[in-house]
């Protein structure tokens, strides 16, 4: 493989994607721009930098991305649980069914987007610990 490619594989695995669309996406670029960067084997590194600082929950290693080397600067700031999932999938799918029960109990049909914000909601208040009166409220606001 070549500089790019590898490079490609690296951020592919630790944005857990496989579609060079996806990657592209993700750094601000259309898949054709992307693509013709491709073909150059001229990786983004300002664009990776850019994703690298706009979202740290990601856990981008700009050095291990584009050298195949973990930053020592990076290693040495990341938290010890670095690795760890961005959300706890066993209380996301607890928030998923309750919006679910409480959609089908009202016999109401709401927007996916809208849907979403109140799974988003309740995750957050489960989360967070919030009491059962925080969580009912969150709830609630399906009207």
């Amino acid at each position: 493989m070549d500089v790019f490619s590898d490079s490609l594989a690296r951020l592919k695995h630790l944005l857990r994607v496989s579609k060079d669309g996806e990657v592209a996406a993700a750094l601000g670029f259309s898949k054709t721009a992307f693509s013709e960067r491709k073909k150059r084997g001229s990786f983004p590194v300002e664009e990776l930098r850019a994703l690298a600082r706009s979202h740290p929950e990601l856990g981008i290693d700009v050095d291990y991305v584009l050298t195949g080397q973990h930053g020592r600067a990076d290693a040495q700031a990341a938290p010890a649980n670095h690795w760890m999932p961005l959300v706890d999938v066993e209380l996301l799918a607890e928030a998923v069914a309750a919006v679910e029960r409480l959609l089908m109990h009202r016999k109401r049909v709401i927007a996916p987007e809208r849907k979403a914000e109140l799974i988003a909601q309740l995750y957050q208040a489960l989360a967070s610990g919030e009491d059962s009166a925080a969580v009912t409220q969150a709830l609630s606001k399906v009207g």
